[in-house]
């Protein structure tokens, strides 16, 4: 499988805004089709961010950047599949990367593709618990710790050991992203008397 272009990988731009947010009452089919489409983006920018390459062939997009290679919610056919899969995964040891994963959603397409992933050396991940919220309906009046003040962050290095998520070897990457237009990663920090204690990455597919 070839690298695309750097022309074919490129985010669409924004949509309208009145298409940018699911109507109210989405459907858990529809929660999850738009959590794919996040999905996918994200992996795809921080793979453009980096100068990664990208492979699309036989329903499957191959994404190599830094020390990952992902496999994003494949949907392949029964009779391409394990062609596929074994060409992917030669291609893996090529580029000799830290870490090789899938991302799927349930049902699999095909239904035994972790079975055929684990025949090839794949181990059984964690599965994230995916949420939603109705911005129509949330409300603004949360509780804040005393001392507490959360703030963007997009500017300062930390010097922070401990911080879930946070790898100070990322920020420069980190930077190039909060500075891309059209903007669509904000990272925001929470401080408890002025020690930093949280941190979150907001990223927005349109």
């Amino acid at each position: 499988m070839s690298p695309l272009p750097q022309s074919e990988v490129n985010l669409s731009e924004p949509a309208p805004i009145h298409a940018r947010f699911l109507e109210s009452g989405a459907t858990t089919v529809q929660l999850v089709r738009a959590i794919v489409r996040n999905h996918t983006a994200w992996f795809t920018l921080e793979t453009i961010n980096t100068g990664g390459t990208i492979t699309r062939e036989n329903g499957v997009t191959v994404l190599a950047f830094e020390e990952d290679i992902i496999l994003a919610f494949p949907r392949m056919k029964k009779s391409e599949i394990d062609a596929t899969l074994d060409q992917i995964v030669a291609g893996c040891f090529d580029k000799k990367k830290g870490r090789v994963s899938c991302w799927s959603t349930l049902p699999t397409h095909p239904g035994d593709l972790g079975v055929r992933l684990a025949a090839r050396g794949f181990e059984w991940g964690w599965c994230p618990h995916w949420m939603a919220l109705n911005l129509q309906t949330m409300s603004a009046d949360i509780p804040v710790p005393a001392g507490c003040e959360i703030t963007l962050g997009e500017t300062d290095e930390w010097d922070v050991a401990d911080l879930p998520y946070y790898n100070r070897g990322y920020d420069a990457g980190f930077r190039r992203l909060f500075a891309r237009k059209p903007k669509r990663v904000w990272r925001f920090v929470a401080r408890l008397d002025g020690a930093i204690v949280a941190q979150t990455v907001l990223f927005v597919t349109t």
